[in-house]
Order: structure tokens, then sequence, then C-alpha cells
């Protein structure tokens, strides 16, 4: 009974410091290096990622704050890598291709319906009009599939709905919405 007693003390003993010693294996981030971004910050990428220069190296952590980035939907690409330094610490890279954002919406053609009775329709039809927010293509599709039902509904079966997507510089958007 004695001899099960110490083979189980040893066992929880080097169990319980496997993980320590782990970590302590684990190098430190020197610095947390953001590339690609026009508007996403160190900070922001901090925030998300949940590591900072002074911690150590955490792959499941850097693996959750990935997701965590990605499902903000502030990027269209991501990566992150770490870059060793001679001191033994590490640098960690975070390169995106941020996504860009809507800062204008406009209406164009639409002589049938005004752009406010469009507005207040998309609104009825729960469809929000993205301002300030990552550009989601998806989003543009749902909003020119409920226009062509507004039109439909209007008596206007033969309207057609497009968008356009312009570059205004520094990771900005115009979306104009076209009737023709």
């Amino acid at each position: 009974m004695r001899r099960v007693f110490v083979i189980w003390l040893v066992t929880l003993v080097v169990a319980s410091w496997g993980p320590w010693a782990q970590e302590m294996d684990e190098p430190i981030i020197a610095d947390l290096v953001v590339e690609g971004g026009v508007t996403l910050t160190q900070d922001t990428v901090i925030y998300y990622i949940g590591l900072e220069p002074g911690d150590p190296l955490d792959r499941t952590m850097i693996a959750e704050g990935f997701r965590r980035l990605w499902d903000s939907g502030l990027v269209e690409d991501l990566t992150i890598e770490t870059e060793s330094l001679d001191s033994g610490e590490v640098n960690l890279v975070v390169t995106v291709v941020e996504r860009p954002f809507v800062t204008t919406v406009v209406f164009e053609g639409n002589k049938k319906l005004s752009t406010s009775t469009l507005k207040d329709r998309l609104d009825e039809n729960n469809v929000d009009i993205p301002r300030n927010v990552p550009l989601k293509m998806a989003q543009l599709s749902k909003i020119k599939t409920a226009m062509e039902n507004i039109y439909a509904e209007d008596g206007y079966r033969s309207a057609i709905i497009d968008y356009e997507v312009e570059d205004l510089g520094r990771n900005r958007r115009r979306v104009c919405l076209l009737y023709t």
C-alpha cells in the first residue's frame, strides 16, 4: 500500500511540475509587430491575441487569438509567425490584410422610389446599410436582393439592381447601389 502511495505521489508531483517546466521553456515575447495594418493598431492586435511583449510564448493562446481576430471581421487575410532573436526571445509578427471600411453608401438611378423610401423599406426588412464598418460582400448581396424585392413589390419587376465599390484610399470604400 505504501509503495502505491509513493508511486501516486511521484506521479502527482511530475504531472504538476510538467506544465510549469514547459512554460519555463517557452521563449519570452520581445515585441509584437503588426505588418500591413492601415487602421489596425498594435493595441488592437494585443487585445485580440491576448499576448503582449514580456509574456511567455503560448501557442494555444496564439491559436485562440488568431480565431478571435479572424472572427472580428476586421481582416481578410491573417498570418502570425515568430521571429527568433539572438537573446533567446522572439518577436511575434502579425501580418494582416485589413478588410476595407465602408464610409459612404449612395443610391443612384432610383427615380421610381426615393432614397429615403428605399432606406426605410430596407430598415423594415431588417437589412442594414453598412457605414463605418468593415466591408462584407455578402452584406452587399443581401442589400441587392432586398432592393430587387422592394421594387418587385411596388410593381417594378424588371428592375435591375447592382452595386459598385469605389476605392477612396487609406482602406476606405464608397458603395454605390445602382438602379437600372
